[in-house]
């Protein structure tokens, strides 16, 4: 799939696409172990790319991204890229798809925002 392909498509789409590129061990056996510890990888991978640039190009004065040139920027957009691929797999490994996360997710923070708990930490907050 190339960028000029601008085919629509959901997140589960996505999920589902991606899934046919997992090559780990006991894939598609409900074992989250390969894909969590990817995904922390890969989170990592994105912040590397970020610290070298603050730390080599003086980004440490600017506050935007507006200031990344845009190569700089697709890198960051590839790393974020493999870590929804990750979280997606994790999901499916786990028995959820892509949608019912992110779903779940926004019930989260809406319950939060209605208590006035966004801030501060914890799970339960």
């Amino acid at each position: 799939m190339s960028q000029d392909n601008h085919t629509e498509f959901t997140i589960n789409d996505y999920q589902r696409m991606a899934a046919t590129y997992a090559r780990y061990p006991r894939v598609g056996r409900g074992d989250i172990t390969y894909p969590v510890l990817l995904l922390c990888e890969e989170a990592g991978e994105a912040a590397g790319k970020l610290a070298k640039l603050w730390r080599d190009k003086d980004y440490a004065k600017k506050m935007s991204l507006v200031d990344y040139s845009d190569e700089e920027k697709l890198a960051i957009v590839k790393e974020l890229g493999d870590v929804f691929w990750a979280t997606c797999m994790v999901a499916l490994e786990a028995g959820f798809d892509a949608e019912e996360v992110l779903r779940i997710n926004l019930e989260k923070l809406e319950d939060r925002r209605l208590r006035n708990a966004i801030g501060g930490s914890g799970d339960t907050r």
